[in-house]
């Protein structure tokens, strides 16, 4: 197979090829810009900053940081344990996320009804 012919799974890191999420070190993205090359200044480097974010926003990474115990880098070495802090933080911020998800779900059974409403 040839480098342009490859799966753009292959260009992952280990890491993220796994079926659920992984307690991230704090520098991963600087980790794969050094990786691959990319200046700090450089427009890419936002878009890998940006994608670190998401991947970080995902429930499961929630869960990764509230029941792992440690922190991993990019080749999936250990980098550091999980503080009784950062699992705090990390519920404070799953159980906004809850909140935010109990908000939506309830403004869509309001527009829901209003819709069945206004049909009548």
């Amino acid at each position: 197979m040839t480098p342009q012919a490859r799966p753009a799974t292959d260009a992952l890191r280990p890491i993220f090829k796994l079926p659920v999420a992984v307690a991230l070190t704090e520098n991963a993205a600087e980790q794969l810009c050094r990786r691959h090359g990319i200046a700090d200044y450089d427009e890419r480097a936002k878009q890998v900053a940006a994608a670190i974010d998401r991947y970080k926003h995902q429930v499961q990474y929630h869960y990764a940081m509230l029941k792992g115990e440690a922190k991993y880098d990019l080749n999936m070495q250990r980098a550091g344990e999980i503080t009784d802090r950062e699992r705090d933080d990390w519920q404070r911020r799953f159980d906004h996320l809850k909140r935010q998800q109990k908000i939506g779900n309830r403004k869509a059974q309001m527009t829901a009804v209003q819709r069945q409403f206004s049909r009548v």
